[in-house]
Protein backbone atom coordinates (compact mmCIF):
# COMPACT_ATOMS: atom_id res chain seq x y z
CA UNK A 1 0.00 0.00 0.00
CA UNK A 2 2.84 2.35 0.90
CA UNK A 3 4.41 1.78 -2.54
CA UNK A 4 1.04 2.45 -4.21
CA UNK A 5 0.58 5.67 -2.22
CA UNK A 6 4.07 6.82 -3.16
CA UNK A 7 3.33 6.07 -6.83
CA UNK A 8 0.06 8.07 -6.69
CA UNK A 9 1.81 10.99 -4.96
CA UNK A 10 4.52 10.94 -7.60
CA UNK A 11 1.93 10.92 -10.40
CA UNK A 12 0.08 13.87 -8.82
CA UNK A 13 3.34 15.79 -8.47
CA UNK A 14 4.21 15.11 -12.10
CA UNK A 15 0.72 16.24 -13.21
CA UNK A 16 1.08 19.47 -11.25
CA UNK A 17 4.50 20.06 -12.78
CA UNK A 18 3.08 19.46 -16.27
CA UNK A 19 0.23 21.90 -15.60
CA UNK A 20 2.69 24.55 -14.45
CA UNK A 21 4.79 23.99 -17.54
CA UNK A 22 1.75 24.30 -19.81
CA UNK A 23 0.72 27.52 -18.09
CA UNK A 24 4.19 28.97 -18.69
CA UNK A 25 4.07 27.92 -22.34
CA UNK A 26 1.04 30.03 -23.23
CA UNK A 27 1.72 31.65 -26.56
CA UNK A 28 2.29 35.39 -26.68
CA UNK A 29 -1.00 35.76 -28.51
CA UNK A 30 -2.97 33.90 -25.83
CA UNK A 31 -1.37 35.96 -23.08
CA UNK A 32 -2.15 39.13 -25.04
CA UNK A 33 -5.83 38.22 -25.43
CA UNK A 34 -6.17 37.29 -21.73
CA UNK A 35 -5.28 40.81 -20.65
CA UNK A 36 -8.09 43.00 -19.40
CA UNK A 37 -8.33 45.07 -22.58
CA UNK A 38 -11.49 47.10 -23.28
CA UNK A 39 -13.31 45.92 -26.39
CA UNK A 40 -14.31 48.26 -29.20
CA UNK A 41 -18.03 48.63 -29.65
CA UNK A 42 -19.91 46.63 -32.26
CA UNK A 43 -22.81 48.45 -33.85
CA UNK A 44 -26.36 47.00 -33.48
CA UNK A 45 -27.25 44.49 -36.14
CA UNK A 46 -23.72 43.29 -36.77
CA UNK A 47 -23.12 39.58 -36.44
CA UNK A 48 -20.34 38.86 -34.00
CA UNK A 49 -18.41 35.70 -33.25
CA UNK A 50 -15.44 34.65 -31.17
CA UNK A 51 -13.49 33.92 -34.36
CA UNK A 52 -13.87 35.87 -37.59
CA UNK A 53 -12.26 34.95 -40.92
CA UNK A 54 -11.92 37.56 -43.64
CA UNK A 55 -12.48 36.56 -47.25
CA UNK A 56 -12.07 38.54 -50.47
CA UNK A 57 -12.40 38.06 -54.21
CA UNK A 58 -12.38 40.04 -57.47
CA UNK A 59 -9.58 42.02 -59.16
CA UNK A 60 -6.38 42.00 -57.14
CA UNK A 61 -5.06 45.37 -58.31
CA UNK A 62 -2.36 46.79 -56.00
CA UNK A 63 -2.71 43.67 -53.80
CA UNK A 64 -6.05 45.04 -52.59
CA UNK A 65 -7.48 41.59 -51.82
CA UNK A 66 -4.93 41.01 -49.05
CA UNK A 67 -4.52 37.34 -49.91
CA UNK A 68 -0.72 37.35 -49.76
CA UNK A 69 -0.24 37.82 -53.52
CA UNK A 70 0.55 40.94 -55.55
CA UNK A 71 -0.43 39.23 -58.81
CA UNK A 72 -2.80 41.33 -60.91
CA UNK A 73 -5.55 38.83 -61.64
CA UNK A 74 -9.27 38.26 -61.27
CA UNK A 75 -10.30 35.78 -58.56
CA UNK A 76 -13.88 34.57 -58.98
CA UNK A 77 -14.17 32.68 -55.69
CA UNK A 78 -13.72 33.78 -52.09
CA UNK A 79 -10.20 33.43 -50.71
CA UNK A 80 -9.08 33.72 -47.07
CA UNK A 81 -7.30 36.91 -46.01
CA UNK A 82 -4.46 35.83 -43.70
CA UNK A 83 -4.07 37.61 -40.37
CA UNK A 84 -0.85 36.32 -38.91
CA UNK A 85 1.27 36.64 -35.80
CA UNK A 86 -0.15 37.99 -32.57
CA UNK A 87 -2.96 39.68 -34.51
CA UNK A 88 -4.56 36.31 -35.25
CA UNK A 89 -5.76 36.29 -31.64
CA UNK A 90 -7.83 39.43 -32.18
CA UNK A 91 -11.31 39.54 -33.69
CA UNK A 92 -12.23 41.75 -36.63
CA UNK A 93 -15.22 44.00 -35.92
CA UNK A 94 -15.33 46.06 -39.12
CA UNK A 95 -13.83 46.23 -42.62
CA UNK A 96 -13.69 49.25 -44.93
CA UNK A 97 -12.69 49.15 -48.61
CA UNK A 98 -11.73 51.80 -51.17
CA UNK A 99 -10.60 51.53 -54.77
CA UNK A 100 -7.08 50.31 -54.01
CA UNK A 101 -6.75 49.65 -50.28
CA UNK A 102 -8.63 48.22 -47.30
CA UNK A 103 -8.66 48.58 -43.52
CA UNK A 104 -9.90 46.32 -40.74
CA UNK A 105 -10.74 47.29 -37.16
CA UNK A 106 -10.28 44.72 -34.40
CA UNK A 107 -12.30 44.42 -31.22
CA UNK A 108 -9.39 45.73 -29.14
CA UNK A 109 -9.10 48.91 -31.17
CA UNK A 110 -6.26 48.03 -33.55
CA UNK A 111 -6.25 49.05 -37.22
CA UNK A 112 -4.87 46.82 -39.98
CA UNK A 113 -4.42 47.96 -43.58
CA UNK A 114 -3.40 46.35 -46.86
CA UNK A 115 -3.44 46.97 -50.62
CA UNK A 116 -2.07 49.94 -52.50
CA UNK A 117 0.34 52.18 -50.59
CA UNK A 118 0.18 55.20 -52.92
CA UNK A 119 0.03 58.55 -51.08
CA UNK A 120 0.87 56.69 -47.85
CA UNK A 121 -2.73 55.45 -47.61
CA UNK A 122 -1.76 52.37 -45.56
CA UNK A 123 -0.07 54.35 -42.78
CA UNK A 124 2.98 52.06 -42.76
CA UNK A 125 5.52 54.84 -43.13
CA UNK A 126 6.08 54.36 -46.86
CA UNK A 127 4.19 54.10 -50.15
CA UNK A 128 4.76 50.40 -50.72
CA UNK A 129 1.90 48.04 -51.52
CA UNK A 130 1.16 45.42 -48.85
CA UNK A 131 -0.31 42.03 -49.78
CA UNK A 132 -1.45 41.01 -46.28
CA UNK A 133 -3.05 42.92 -43.37
CA UNK A 134 -0.48 44.86 -41.37
CA UNK A 135 -0.82 46.80 -38.13
CA UNK A 136 -0.91 50.61 -38.31
CA UNK A 137 1.29 52.21 -35.65
CA UNK A 138 1.47 55.76 -34.40
CA UNK A 139 -2.15 56.02 -33.27
CA UNK A 140 -2.03 57.91 -29.98
CA UNK A 141 0.96 58.20 -27.69
CA UNK A 142 3.65 55.57 -27.20
CA UNK A 143 2.67 55.09 -23.54
CA UNK A 144 -1.07 55.33 -24.25
CA UNK A 145 -2.10 53.94 -27.65
CA UNK A 146 -5.47 55.09 -28.94
CA UNK A 147 -8.36 52.61 -28.81
CA UNK A 148 -9.87 53.00 -32.28
CA UNK A 149 -13.64 52.50 -32.64
CA UNK A 150 -14.27 53.39 -36.29
CA UNK A 151 -12.24 53.44 -39.51
CA UNK A 152 -12.92 54.32 -43.15
CA UNK A 153 -11.01 54.15 -46.43
CA UNK A 154 -11.45 56.59 -49.30
CA UNK A 155 -9.90 56.83 -52.70
CA UNK A 156 -9.99 56.72 -56.47
CA UNK A 157 -7.53 57.11 -59.33
CA UNK A 158 -6.73 60.58 -57.95
CA UNK A 159 -5.45 59.30 -54.61
CA UNK A 160 -6.22 57.30 -51.47
CA UNK A 161 -6.50 58.02 -47.75
CA UNK A 162 -7.69 56.54 -44.45
CA UNK A 163 -9.42 58.09 -41.45
CA UNK A 164 -10.19 56.68 -38.00
CA UNK A 165 -11.51 57.86 -34.64
CA UNK A 166 -10.64 56.74 -31.11
CA UNK A 167 -12.89 56.00 -28.14
CA UNK A 168 -11.85 59.40 -26.75
CA UNK A 169 -13.10 61.15 -29.88
CA UNK A 170 -9.68 61.86 -31.42
CA UNK A 171 -9.46 61.75 -35.21
CA UNK A 172 -6.44 60.44 -37.14
CA UNK A 173 -5.87 60.66 -40.91
CA UNK A 174 -3.19 59.63 -43.38
CA UNK A 175 -2.72 59.34 -47.13
CA UNK A 176 -3.76 61.87 -49.79
CA UNK A 177 -3.07 65.36 -48.42
CA UNK A 178 -6.18 67.13 -49.70
CA UNK A 179 -8.43 64.66 -47.83
CA UNK A 180 -6.68 64.74 -44.44
CA UNK A 181 -7.88 68.00 -42.87
CA UNK A 182 -4.41 68.82 -41.52
CA UNK A 183 -4.40 72.44 -42.69
CA UNK A 184 -2.17 71.77 -45.71
CA UNK A 185 -2.19 69.64 -48.85
CA UNK A 186 0.81 67.46 -48.02
CA UNK A 187 0.24 63.72 -48.10
CA UNK A 188 1.22 61.67 -45.03
CA UNK A 189 2.40 58.06 -44.84
CA UNK A 190 1.88 57.86 -41.04
CA UNK A 191 -1.18 58.82 -38.96
CA UNK A 192 -1.60 62.45 -37.99
CA UNK A 193 -4.00 63.59 -35.25
CA UNK A 194 -6.42 66.42 -36.03
CA UNK A 195 -6.99 69.20 -33.51
CA UNK A 196 -10.21 69.12 -31.51
CA UNK A 197 -10.59 72.82 -32.16
CA UNK A 198 -11.19 71.93 -35.82
CA UNK A 199 -14.44 70.33 -34.69
CA UNK A 200 -15.53 73.13 -32.31
CA UNK A 201 -14.20 70.92 -29.49
CA UNK A 202 -16.91 68.35 -30.12
CA UNK A 203 -16.13 64.67 -29.63
CA UNK A 204 -16.25 62.70 -32.87
CA UNK A 205 -18.35 59.54 -32.84
CA UNK A 206 -17.96 58.20 -36.37
CA UNK A 207 -16.11 58.77 -39.64
CA UNK A 208 -16.60 58.19 -43.35
CA UNK A 209 -14.41 58.64 -46.41
CA UNK A 210 -15.04 59.19 -50.10
CA UNK A 211 -13.06 59.99 -53.21
CA UNK A 212 -10.74 62.73 -52.02
CA UNK A 213 -12.77 63.82 -48.97
CA UNK A 214 -13.64 62.82 -45.40
CA UNK A 215 -16.64 63.24 -43.08
CA UNK A 216 -16.73 63.16 -39.26
CA UNK A 217 -19.84 62.85 -37.09
CA UNK A 218 -19.76 64.99 -33.95
CA UNK A 219 -21.75 64.37 -30.80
Amino acid sequence: LRAEDEENSSAQANAATDADAQAKQLSAGEQFMRRDVPRARVKPGQRYASSVQLHSWGRNESAVLGIGSSQLADFDTALPVPIIGILEYTRVAKVSCAAYHCAALTDIGLVLTWGGGSDGALGHGDEQDCAVPRLVGGLGKADKPALIVDVACGGSDSGSHTICVSRDGDVFTWGLGSALGCGNLRSRCVPGQLQRGDFDNELIDGVAAGSGFSVALGC
